[in-house]
């Protein structure tokens, strides 16, 4: 019949083997196996180390008051012992099949808790990163309307300026029509003017001709030396 093969696995998760149960029982007095370790035959059901009898992993030392370890072999508690990792007031206790179990399962639930404490530690940190990565992503939303409303601020300036500079040409050309110079003729004719118009379907003839040089003559006359001199500027 073939010898069964055992494997070892740390809590760490690596596994070691296949060993024969010898081999095995030589790593539990040597320290090799830590108390709660797995051992298996097939790689699929797993046991902790102390349930196994034949490993004789049934006892427990307390180093200082309330520091225990254990369970594990008597030969690896009087090695520590004589090494001096052990307190010379360390006390040792031999656990039967119950307190050995029920220690075992006292450190699996410690283990259990401590794994679901960094679960939601790293639960909370993944939240706060989220909440980070949307405040950024908020801040860069409202920087982006700020640069906008820059944009739109700088093109109504420059419409303004558009504007300003319109109504300041507005401004200057009314100026210049303020400050025209107006001509107010010095003799005023207090009668309408002569009907030029059906003048316009009259033959011309001499008669015409010396009714319009009398008339010229009048309105010499009436204008006086200094208009004349206007009228045909002429230098005093």
């Amino acid at each position: 019949m073939e010898e069964t093969k055992w494997y070892v696995r740390n809590t760490a998760g690596k596994v070691f083997g296949p060993i024969d149960l010898e081999t095995l029982k030589g790593w539990v007095r040597e320290g090799r196996v830590e108390p709660l370790a797995g051992v298996s035959s097939d790689l699929s059901n797993w046991v902790v180390a102390p349930q196994m009898p034949e490993l004789e992993m049934n006892w427990v030392v307390e180093n200082n008051a309330g520091q225990f370890y254990g369970p594990t072999h008597r030969v690896v508690l009087d090695d520590l012992m004589k090494t001096g990792v052990l307190s010379p007031s360390a006390r040792f206790f031999l656990d039967d099949r119950g307190a050995a179990e029920e220690r075992v399962h006292a450190l699996e639930s410690a283990l259990v808790e401590r794994e679901k404490q960094k679960a939601d530690c790293d639960a909370e940190i993944a939240r706060r990163d989220a909440e980070i990565a949307a405040r950024d992503e908020e801040i860069a939303k409202r920087d982006a309307e700020i640069t906008k409303r820059d944009e739109q601020i700088a093109s109504r300036d420059a419409e303004i300026a558009v504007l300003k500079d319109q109504l300041a040409k507005v401004n200057e050309v009314h100026e210049r029509e303020w400050k025209t110079e107006v001509v107010v003729p010095e003799v005023v004719v207090n009668e309408p003017p002569p009907p030029v118009a059906r003048q316009a379907f009259v033959p011309s003839s001499q008669t015409a001709l010396a009714e319009l040089e009398r008339r010229a003559q009048q309105e010499l006359v009436r204008m006086g030396p200094s208009g004349v001199k206007r009228l045909f500027r002429l230098k005093k």
